[in-house]
């Protein structure tokens, strides 16, 4: 099943119900690392006052990475775009 967002035309065709809003926000991707990543065979895992992100390693040279966010008091959103660079 493919859901592409708040205005997905696929769920739109499957006649799926609107998508709301529900307070928390994910973003997620795919590092490549050439030369090979460091991360130990294992979730990688880290929370934070409104915050949850991991990293999942999935081959020698790519990890999945998640943030989540659910507090939008001042400054945690930049902070989460950090976390995403550093990845």
């Amino acid at each position: 099943m493919g859901v592409d967002g708040v205005n997905s035309v696929v769920a739109e065709w499957m006649g799926l119900p609107k998508a709301k809003l529900v307070g928390q926000v994910s973003v997620r991707g795919l590092a490549v690392f050439p030369d090979g990543q460091n991360f130990k065979p294992e979730v990688h895992y880290y929370v934070g006052k409104g915050t949850r992100g991991g990293v999942v390693p999935i081959s020698t040279t790519k990890a999945h990475w998640f943030v989540n966010w659910n507090d939008w008091s001042s400054g945690t959103f930049l902070s989460l775009v950090s976390f995403q660079m550093v990845l």
